[in-house]
């Protein structure tokens, strides 16, 4: 039992380091992360993607053919400029997917940045654990397999000073 205890502490800790390592890692080099909802951008970014969007500064960085993240009434849209014109900061979009382009111009003032890569499938994850049950569900839970684990540490230490003085 205390074999199987310390292999699960272990796969969960490790799980923990890359999450963290996917989610505060480029939050700390100033990008966003938002996860695909939408089929609009396929095959390039595929639904449940995980997006990594970091911020423009000036409307010139946006340039023809690159992904844009950007406010739309209530939501966000990630779809790729087929026009730009940096000097008024105005941007035609068109979802990959989408047959034709989107009706309106988009404002420099609602880009929120360009997507600099992605990674399929993760963002589902991200969904997931962003609601509130859940989320106090994988603390418990790595709480309670965190105590398991420090009394089998102790345990092992105690078994290891045992053996030492025996031999010694």
């Amino acid at each position: 039992m205390g074999q199987a205890v310390k292999i699960v502490v272990n796969v969960f800790f490790l799980c923990t380091v890359i999450l963290a390592a996917l989610l505060f890692l480029p939050r700390a080099a100033g990008m966003q992360i938002y996860a695909v909802l939408s089929s609009s951008m396929e095959p390039a970014l595929p639904v449940g993607s995980m997006i990594y969007v970091r911020p423009c500064k000036l409307p010139e960085e946006v340039l023809e053919h690159d992904i844009i993240a950007y406010e739309a009434g209530d939501g966000l849209v990630v779809h790729r400029v087929i026009h730009a014109d940096g000097e008024n900061g105005q941007y035609e979009t068109k979802g990959d997917f989408n047959k034709t382009a989107d009706e309106t111009m988009v404002s420099f003032e609602n880009i929120i940045g360009k997507v600099k890569f992605h990674i399929p499938f993760t963002g589902f994850f991200l969904m997931y654990i962003q609601k509130g049950p859940v989320r106090y569900l994988l603390l418990v839970s790595g709480s309670i397999l965190v105590a398991l684990a420090l009394p089998l540490k102790k345990k092992e230490e105690n078994e290891y000073e045992n053996k030492m003085e025996s031999e010694g």
